[in-house]
């Protein structure tokens, strides 16, 4: 019998941001306000009456007060990124949305955090950057559009595919988001110029990172001994995009059902070097900014913090990839061994009923050996697979 593969489910990951009418009428909160208070002085300075006084500046504090609640609870506008089984969507969901096929995807990359929000005015933008968010560059090689006559519309076909460049925000510390770029790291193309093999994993394999630069377990250039500032902050941008990498690295094992199943150890906090990877990734996320500080000496505290990060994350799934399930009694072992049996069902059936009744048993078994303290896996594992079984129900209802 020849088994088939459920097609993976979209995930989507939404950036949210404050555009102009936002940030004007949070403006005016603080503009009213002040006025208020200069009302009230100018106001008492000339004897009005207190009953006038009340009403002016009453009058301009509750107005304040209005314009801070619509500029805060007004619908923000959003950068989306979805991504299906051959398809990624992306854009902002107020100006517009396009499509790519993944098969043109040539590269993939994260860019420093944005320190300004583009406009995302034309339906051309490609620029769809968030301040204070990681930017995701995209790039995609693709044929010229073509006329009906098969010639490009008002232009001859170049001698080359376009390549087309898009930076997108996206923040690789959301689980969701850890996912997407997990998905857009498959099918990067291996070996070419465009892309690193895959630049998402922090492999205890190949602890060498991508662009030639030094493992994290060697000294390598210090910021603290760069010879400019222009210098100072490429070693601080170099350190962002590995804290990145870990994150969504360690993201992979936060979402991924079946890897719980098969390496619990890597995310077991009872276990020494889960503990020791927790400890260093608070360290590193205390000393993370969103711009390069100016004091030196924090950025180079970061970047060591980093190293020990990535230090502790491949001992961390190196050690827990080892122990797969060896550590735990053989009740538990025979339990995942289930259960992992019975998702690889859920996987392969094209029958949502079918699904739903695996899944459903899978969540099942790992939460009673949660509650039994027998694994301690992410909260998210179990919402994936309440999420998951939930959706086979759905779609295996009549008429859904």
């Amino acid at each position: 019998m020849t088994r088939t593969r459920t097609p993976p489910i979209a995930v989507t990951a939404r950036t949210e941001y404050l555009d102009r009418t936002h940030r004007a009428l949070l403006f005016a909160q603080l503009v009213l306000t002040g006025l208020a208070v200069a009302t009230l002085v100018t106001l008492n300075i000339l004897g009005t009456e207190p009953v006038v006084s009340t009403a002016v500046v009453g009058g301009l504090i509750g107005v304040g007060l209005l314009a801070g609640a619509a500029g805060r609870y007004r619908r923000r506008h959003a950068v989306l990124v979805t991504v299906d089984s051959d398809t990624v969507y992306f854009g902002n969901e107020h100006h517009h949305l396009v499509s790519r096929p993944l098969s043109e995807l040539a590269a993939v990359d994260f860019r420093p955090i944005a320190t300004t929000t583009s406009t995302m005015s034309t339906d051309r933008a490609r620029d769809l950057r968030v301040a204070g968010h990681p930017v995701l560059r995209l790039i995609f090689v693709r044929a010229p559009e073509e006329s009906a006559d098969g010639i490009p519309a008002g232009w001859v076909r170049p001698a080359q595919p376009v390549e087309e460049v898009w930076d997108v925000a996206l923040d690789p510390a959301d689980p969701v988001a850890a996912e997407i770029v997990s998905r857009l790291g498959a099918v990067v193309p291996r070996g070419g110029s465009a892309a690193p093999a895959d630049p998402w994993r922090a492999e205890p394999s190949d602890p060498t990172p991508a662009d030639g630069a030094p493992s994290p377990d060697s000294d390598g250039p210090r910021i603290g001994d760069a010879g400019s500032d222009a210098a100072a902050i490429r070693l601080w941008e170099d350190s962002v995009r590995r804290h990145d990498a870990v994150l969504i690295a360690y993201g992979r094992y936060e979402l991924d059902t079946e890897s719980l199943l098969r390496f619990p150890a890597v995310t077991d906090v009872t276990r020494d070097e889960v503990q020791t990877f927790h400890d260093a990734l608070d360290d590193a996320n205390a000393l993370r900014s969103d711009e390069y500080p100016a004091d030196r000496a924090r950025a180079e505290a970061y970047q060591t913090a980093v190293r020990g990060l990535r230090r502790a994350w491949v001992a961390c799934e190196s050690a827990g990839r080892a122990a797969g399930t060896g550590y735990l009694d053989a009740p538990t072992r025979k339990d995942l061994g289930t259960a992992l049996k019975l998702y690889r069902h859920a996987e392969a059936s094209p029958v949502a009923a079918e699904q739903a009744t695996y899944y459903g048993r899978v969540r099942d078994i790992v939460t009673t050996l949660t509650e039994q303290a027998q694994i301690h896996p992410p909260r998210t594992v179990i919402d994936e697979l309440n999420s998951v079984t939930r959706r086979a129900l759905e779609g295996g209802t009549p008429g859904g």
